[in-house]
């Protein structure tokens, strides 16, 4: 099955967006309230490895920097969430939790595509 490149560039209707936008927005108020509620280290740092991009990417689709060929993300935006990714997981490694290395591989993922990113916006 071949993928059609246009298909992840296409314009998303605004109110998908809003409420896409509106979900990631709850998510991310609903893990920030659950690792103050619980007051644990590693339920708190995994609240910040997923709330911070969460919370991105649904200011980003309810003001509407969403649009066609541009992404969700810049590569500024990128690179920072891959930073607090990588101190996230290093922290968790060193905490005791193990399973929380897997945010290193998010934050390389984040580095690749803020690098792919930015070799776009050059070419243009």
């Amino acid at each position: 099955m071949q993928i059609n490149p246009d298909e992840f560039t296409k314009e998303v209707s605004p109110i998908t967006r809003k409420i896409i936008g509106g979900i990631c927005l709850l998510l991310t108020i609903f893990s920030g309230v659950i690792a103050w509620v619980t007051g644990d280290i590693a339920i708190t740092l995994l609240a910040w490895i997923t709330g911070v991009p969460l919370g991105f990417v649904s200011l980003s689709l309810l003001l509407g920097k969403a649009k066609q060929g541009k992404g969700i993300f810049s590569s500024f935006t990128l690179y920072f969430i891959g930073i607090l990714l990588f101190i996230g997981s290093i922290v968790g490694v060193i905490s005791g939790e193990p399973w929380s290395g897997i945010g290193f591989l998010f934050g390389l993922g984040c580095f690749a595509l803020a690098k792919k990113r930015k070799r776009q916006r050059v070419r243009w």
